[in-house]
């Protein structure tokens, strides 16, 4: 059986996940689950690229406010953090696809999945890549936008300081993912341009340079599940 497009037979990468992170292999799959320490990642991110707002259960946004229920800077620092519930959900697009891309690989090299599984894996986050990165970029440029209107929500009269605090603290949370989320971004986004350019570049290149991107790409994965944890069990802001 021919060695499938990333694989080189020669090198066999012996990277475990942890317990961070871990993506199981389905055949033909159009779907991964990570596992990030028992939560899973699917009720992050949806194939539609849904953003995913205020129903995020006890870590998410309160529902849109209006100035008349809630002061101005309270109302934009939710407003702000709403979009930044939306970032999140889509780097957990990119985490999503660029760790299933990786585990592919991982799998094949311990006898885990055959080659057709593998392919089957690396078609599907391929497929979704593009809509991957424009989808974070996009969300990335609205969080910019509003990333500090929280700084400010203790100028408004009668906020309590446990609100002020919990808004605070989501925000530090939601900076946390943006920063990791845009490591994977990138790592996914290298890649994405590494396969079309794939053949107009040196077979043994090309396998070399996958090589060191399945070996870098783990700590990053990591790291982002972290701050996603975090996020998560962040308060809410609340007037």
């Amino acid at each position: 059986m021919n060695a499938p497009k990333h694989q080189d037979p020669s090198a066999s990468v012996r990277i475990g996940w942890g317990t961070a992170s871990a993506v199981a292999a389905v055949a033909c799959a159009v779907i991964v689950v990570a596992v990030w320490g028992g939560v899973q990642l699917s009720r992050h991110a949806s194939t539609d690229s849904s953003p995913a707002g205020a129903g995020r259960g006890s870590g998410g946004v309160s529902g849109a406010s209006s100035p008349a229920t809630a002061p101005p800077r309270l109302d934009a620092c939710r407003h702000g953090l709403r979009l930044g519930d939306h970032l999140a959900a889509a780097a957990d697009a990119s985490y999503r696809d660029w760790a299933m891309h990786v585990d592919a690989q991982l799998q094949l090299d311990q006898g885990r999945t055959t080659v057709a599984e593998t392919e089957a894996m690396w078609a599907a986050s391929k497929k979704r890549g593009a809509a991957d990165v424009r989808g974070f970029g996009s969300a990335r440029a609205a969080w910019d936008d509003v990333a500090g209107d929280c700084s400010e929500v203790s100028a408004d009269p009668g906020t309590t300081r446990p609100a002020v605090e919990a808004c605070l603290s989501r925000q530090a949370a939601v900076r946390a993912v943006a920063a990791k989320g845009a490591e994977v971004n990138a790592q996914w986004t290298a890649h994405l341009e590494m396969m079309a350019n794939k053949a107009h570049t040196d077979g043994a290149a090309y396998s070399r340079r996958w090589r060191q991107m399945v070996q870098d790409a783990p700590p990053v994965l990591q790291d982002y599940a972290r701050a996603r944890r975090h996020l998560d069990a962040a308060p809410t802001c609340e007037g």
